[in-house]
């Protein structure tokens, strides 16, 4: 039993087997998980998974167990304040910020109407880039941005193609509300 009364399924340690992995994934997940940050091999970097994984959910519930209130006023309220467009621009920052925990890379904002919005800092390298958030990525362009002072696009929706068929996008662009939850890299296009 666990400190809280509930019936543990395993005690003490437990040898697994995963089957049907494949080996394109393995070799994958060695080179760019195992070799970089476990030096203990697949057991620790396994284990260490589990954990993450484990602990997510449980900041999930925390999430899940608000009090949470259907309030009409209070829902308008809140898309008045935050607009919806700007709201969409939020998920991105937010969805890059998660992604960035997991790697040796920080963000630093700038003030709300500096251009770009915001440097990725790699602190193991000590090199930047210079980042845009938007909620489509046509809004670049739609804002006047100039492209040779930003390196990329951070997006929501990466709709560039077909606002604007004509001309090619000037910079790489990052849709982090693609890909299943992954996000998509989109290069510069020309």
């Amino acid at each position: 039993m666990s400190e809280s009364g509930e019936k543990k399924l395993f005690e003490g340690s437990v040898n697994i087997t995963i089957y049907d992995v494949p080996s394109e994934l393995v070799h994958e997940f060695s080179e760019k998980v195992m070799k970089p940050f476990y030096t203990g091999g697949a057991s620790e970097a396994v284990k260490d998974l589990m954990q993450k994984a484990v602990d997510e959910q449980k900041q999930n519930e925390i999430f899940r167990n608000l009090p949470w209130k259907k309030d009409e006023g209070r829902f308008n309220e809140a898309t008045d304040l935050i607009g919806l467009k700007r709201r969409y621009e939020n998920y991105a920052i937010f969805t890059l910020g998660e992604k960035l925990a997991a790697a040796s890379i920080d963000i630093a904002f700038r003030s709300p109407q500096t251009y770009p919005d915001a440097i990725l800092v790699n602190l193991e390298t000590e090199e930047t880039v210079n980042i845009e958030f938007e909620e489509f990525s046509s809004d670049f362009k739609g804002h006047g941005h100039d492209p040779t002072t930003c390196d990329l696009i951070v997006c929501w929706i990466h709709d560039w193609k077909e606002r604007y068929p004509n001309e090619k996008c000037p910079l790489p662009v990052y849709e982090v509300g693609s890909g299943g939850g992954k996000g998509t890299f989109y290069s510069k296009e020309g």
